[in-house]
């Protein structure tokens, strides 16, 4: 018996090691080089609506630095003009006003945000970016930055009362709803919610000037927070809606969606005990765009990354290091002795069903209940998960924004 058990051993190894994968070298993460490695991806480019690019950890320098490099590139050889970003709806309009000419800064506009994981100097590069390409008057598709999330409330509320003042409507400014709320305090969230669509009523004339995005925002949140039935779908069911109704609005718009590698993969896990299928944003957007909407995960061999992690109760904001991947893993298979990254088709990995790929949000090491967080994940939907891959051979953390 234990032959057999050594020989199957072996087999799993044989498999693994011997299964070579055909990958097309990105011999740059610099958004300024040369792009004969991307151009010979235009063929997956094509006749898409929204490209969403992920990261499977949210501190990684390198996976925005690539997506600042993907995202130029699509806007300057594919028209594609909109960037959907897996944050608040009213939290990216400071920054959309910026690249369009307003005067500010960049550290307060970016800033406004909140969510730590773009609170990064590669964030600022990208968005500066943005800027000079919108002011060149020779650039007729303009870029937009679009929010696409609903987590904060607190973010609508700033951007209504900036509405209210430049239109000098001081009086309806003084009755916007109390926004700065505990969700776990019912009575207030009755009462904000009650101020919110009393608001409503007494604004209908000048919907105009709350664009429809901005209200949707504001009531995904609070059905969000009031709901008693099943929830887990809900926040990505909304960026997947906030979306498609930016495309309906804008015909023209070609979206590029940044978020987490989670978000953008076309994952739809069956649940036991009767509970709705799992599905994320990138899934809700294939039922709704089919072959328009194609997604890339980003993954790594090795490197170092920012992740919050719980110490004695607390969180804090850590370095963490990773080790070479496992054999068994996708960024494995298709780095090996590679020395630039990779662009890959899910297709073209062998066994791609039976791999682990890097899967780690915005806490690493330990959570807030204890537990220790896994690095790896196997893939939802196998193949169909993601379209492709770009695994990165090491990385490091991203260069955080220093608090006032």
């Amino acid at each position: 018996m234990k032959y057999f058990i050594f020989l199957f051993f072996l087999a799993q190894l044989y498999c693994f090691g011997q299964s070579g994968v055909s990958s097309t070298s990105l011999l740059s993460l610099s958004p300024d080089a040369e792009t004969n490695d991307l151009s010979a991806l235009d063929s997956l480019f094509m006749n898409r609506k929204i490209i969403g690019v992920g990261e499977s950890t949210h501190g990684t320098s390198e996976f925005t630095i690539m997506r600042h490099r993907l995202f130029r590139y699509l806007v300057e050889n594919h028209d594609y003009n909109t960037f959907f970003l897996e944050a608040d709806v009213g939290a990216c309009r400071r920054i959309n006003r910026y690249i369009h000419g307003e005067p500010d800064s960049i550290l307060p506009a970016v800033t406004e945000i909140r969510l730590w994981p773009w609170l990064t100097t590669e964030m600022t590069e990208l968005v500066e970016w943005m800027k000079e390409y919108n002011s060149n008057e020779q650039n007729n598709n303009k870029i937009e930055f679009v929010g696409c999330d609903m987590q904060l409330l607190k973010d609508d509320g700033i951007e209504l009362s900036r509405i209210y003042t430049r239109n000098s409507d001081s009086l309806l400014n003084d009755k916007l709803p109390e926004f700065d709320i505990d969700p776990s305090d019912t009575l207030a969230l009755i009462t904000s919610f009650s101020e919110w669509n009393e608001f409503k009523l007494m604004t209908k004339s000048l919907n105009s000037r709350i664009d429809s995005l901005l209200r949707q925002s504001i009531d995904q949140w609070f059905e969000r927070e009031l709901t008693t039935s099943y929830r887990g779908n809900f926040r990505d069911s909304c960026m997947a809606v906030n979306m498609i109704a930016y495309l309906n609005a804008k015909p023209n718009a070609k979206g590029f969606y940044f978020a987490h590698n989670w978000h953008i993969s076309k994952t739809n896990r069956i649940n036991k005990y009767n509970l709705p299928n799992t599905k994320s944003a990138g899934r809700y957007l294939f039922e709704e765009l089919n072959d328009e909407y194609f997604c890339i995960a980003q993954d790594l061999n090795k490197g170092s990354f920012n992740a919050i992690t719980y110490v004695d109760g607390e969180h804090e904001m850590e370095i963490f290091q990773l080790k070479p991947s496992k054999r068994k893993s996708i960024a494995y298979q298709v780095i090996k002795n590679k020395s630039h990254s990779q662009f890959v088709r899910s297709e073209q990995i062998p066994n791609i069903d039976k791999l682990l790929m890097t899967f780690i949000g915005a806490i690493y090491g330990k959570s807030e209940s204890g537990y220790k967080i896994s690095r790896y994940r196997p893939l939802a939907n196998g193949v169909a998960t993601y379209d492709a891959f770009i695994v990165i051979n090491e990385t490091t953390p991203t260069n955080l924004l220093k608090k006032d």
